[in-house]
């Protein structure tokens, strides 16, 4: 093998080019393109080194091989919009290394140098060493290009990369020249670069761990503008992080101080805090591969309770132990299946999303907590099929309904239909809880077509969703307008749970709705609310009717408070309007039995206990509102809804 080729791969690619592509009506249409050039070894001169006796050093120039040095982007016009080069160089006082190996030879003598003919079986044996080296990327440009008025305008960043100490190979320091000419420096500091201060203890004690990153400082025009420190101490005779320390502008007192508190006998996190904070605490599993319990605001008794524990259930059971007995912690907690995935995973509030994976240990399907299936991935790759024309989508559409399931029916379609939720079929029942997009493909001879138009279920109007807070379940179904919901659960105290329908929000509004069927069983509570969030704890105001007839105002001051009836009065079952005004921080209830109160101006404002009164609570600029089903089962229907004057 000549000596200026390389050893072990023979093939090297200089240019990739990557095509961005749809398909429109079965055709491919091309979006733009990606063109990356790399370094080959070609490239490169070989070292000048005297080769010395056969066998001679095999010069390997492999280790400069597929470095990227462009990467230019390109719209579907053909005009670029990014072009990033690269340029490398060796270290200097790291030029080559020279890797010792044996090296075998087999002679055939010549006839007429040797008396006794030649010999087949004559080898040698050599030492020989292998030559490789350190280069790096010296200077990086990037160049931007976009369109303002119609006009081409760039925007360029050169930056330089500096390793300035041979005893560790790391980067030092990268400056980036902008557009506007400022320069912004930024320095990272290892072991071997700490000389003095308050990290010269730690480097000392890291050793022979070179490459552990101690500093970053970053400096705009020579002017510090942030510092982290990295501290590390020794826990049960391994040294590991111990604190952080981040700093502001050129300040000598940190902003802001981490505390790495406690690990366990693999080495893990088990207990952290930012100074003058609450501990957080980590319990780990699957000997020791996965944190499987987070507890923010709390410590458990014993870190080490799950380190050899693989079973969800017994991990799902820990943690509902410890919310009762941290009562003010917040906490979460995983199951995996090791070395291929998450297998669920539970908030604070008890929402479980659960992971499914395929054969082949890809992710495959994620169900919500009351187990259907949110997101189907499937995998298909790339195949040359022979006459295949893709048949056209099909069409689907809403067929019965009832107030927990719909039927949705694919038509336009002479081979099989595949839903995005993985059903099979022309027709297909699905549930009306939370809400959830459908769509679906259709098969003909190993032909699939695009995807079909897509269906949100249960079907409300743009904006609106159906949901469950907490652990609650339930049902919607929108009637030309009307609401009829199924739900159960509470509303108060310290967590609720309840089916809604709901929607984003911002600034004032009013919002009108007859309960126009409740079942008239103490508990059963229906109405409207404002919420902060969706979380279990969220900082609410509603205005709801009791089975009793009482119409009341329930509330929780802040997210993770108390909620509670606060104001009530009597009303009429089946006959009762009610009425939200918000107006910045102020929020007023009303409450009518009239036949159409808005038109005859027939509201009554007055609730025992708070009288006349207006609540205030600060929803902030973003928040949610919606109509709640709270009880054992109940079915409630609202009608003659109106917000801010326009029909739902």
């Amino acid at each position: 093998m000549p000596l200026s080729t390389t050893l072990g791969q023979y093939i090297g690619y200089n240019t990739v080019l990557v095509k961005e592509a749809k398909t429109v009506n079965s055709l491919r249409v091309y979006k733009g393109k990606t063109v990356y050039k790399y370094r080959s070894p070609g490239d490169n001169d070989s070292p000048d080194i005297n080769a010395g006796n056969f066998p001679f050093w095999s010069i390997s120039s492999d280790w400069k091989r597929g470095v990227i040095t462009q990467k230019k982007v390109y719209d579907e016009a053909g005009v670029w919009l990014i072009d990033d080069q690269n340029s490398y160089t060796l270290k200097p006082s790291q030029n080559y290394s020279k890797y010792t190996s044996i090296k075998t030879g087999k002679f055939i003598h010549n006839i007429e140098a040797s008396p006794n003919g030649y010999d087949q079986n004559v080898f040698t044996f050599s030492k020989y060493q292998s030559i490789t080296g350190f280069q790096f990327n010296e200077q990086s440009i990037n160049n931007e290009q976009f369109k303002v008025n119609n006009n081409l305008s760039n925007i360029q960043n050169i930056s330089q990369f500096v390793y300035g100490n041979d005893n560790h190979l790391q980067l030092t320091e990268t400056t980036t020249t902008n557009s506007k000419g400022e320069n912004i420096i930024t320095q990272f500091k290892f072991p071997n670069d700490i000389n003095s201060g308050d990290l010269q203890t730690t480097a000392s004690l890291l050793g022979s761990r070179k490459a552990e990153l101690l500093q970053t400082e970053t400096f705009l025009n020579s002017a510090s503008i942030g510092k982290n420190q990295s501290f590390f101490g020794v826990f049960g005779g391994k040294t590991l992080p111990s604190s952080q320390k981040t700093f502001i502008g050129g300040s000598s007192i940190p902003s802001t101080e981490t505390l790495q508190l406690s690990y366990d006998s693999y080495g893990n996190l088990t207990s952290f805090k930012e100074v003058g904070g609450a501990i957080h605490s980590f319990l780990w599993g699957c000997n020791g591969q996965y944190p499987v319990v987070y507890i923010a605001n709390g410590t458990p008794p014993d870190p080490s309770a799950l380190l050899t524990t693989f079973d969800a259930n017994t991990i799902e059971a820990t943690a509902n132990n410890l919310r009762s007995s941290l009562p003010n912690a917040k906490i979460s907690c995983y199951s995996f299946k090791p070395m291929v995935g998450m297998l669920s995973s539970t908030s604070p509030n008890v929402i479980k999303t659960s992971f499914e994976f395929d054969g082949l240990q890809r992710l495959h399907k994620i169900k919500n907590h009351s187990n259907y299936l949110t997101d189907l991935y499937s995998y298909i790759y790339a195949t040359v099929l022979t006459g295949c024309t893709s048949p056209s989508p099909p069409n689907i559409s809403v067929g019965t309904t009832s107030l927990c399931n719909l039927t949705l029916n694919a038509t336009g379609c002479s081979g099989t239909v595949n839903w995005s939720n993985g059903a099979v079929g022309n027709s297909i029942s699905v549930p009306s809880k939370t809400t959830l997009t459908y769509t679906a493909t259709c098969l003909v001879s190993s032909c699939t077509s695009g995807v079909s138009n897509s269906l949100v279920i249960p079907p409300l109007p743009s904006g609106w969703a159906s949901g469950d807070i907490g652990s609650a379940e339930g049902c919607t179904q929108n009637i030309s307008g009307s609401l009829a919901l199924l739900g159960s659960g509470a509303v108060g105290g310290s967590d609720d749970t309840f089916h809604w329908v709901y929607k984003s929000m911002s600034g004032d509004f009013t919002m009108i709705a007859k309960i126009a069927n409740l079942p008239e069983v103490g508990g059963m509570r229906s109405g409207i609310m404002i919420r902060s969030n969706t979380g279990s704890n969220a900082q609410f105001y509603t205005l709801i009717q009791d089975g009793n007839a009482n119409v009341g105002e329930l509330k929780r001051d802040t997210n993770g408070g108390n909620g509670e009836l606060y104001s009530f009065a009597g009303s009429a079952v089946n006959q009762t309007w009610i009425k939200i005004v918000k107006t910045g921080t102020t929020i007023k209830g009303y409450h009518s039995t009239d036949s159409n109160p808005e038109v005859n101006n027939q509201w009554d404002a007055n609730f025992q206990l708070t009288g006349n009164n207006p609540t205030t609570l600060d929803f902030g600029t973003n928040y949610l509102i919606g109509f709640i089903s709270s009880g054992s089962a109940n079915q409630t229907t609202f009608s003659n809804i109106t917000l801010n004057g326009n029909a739902f």
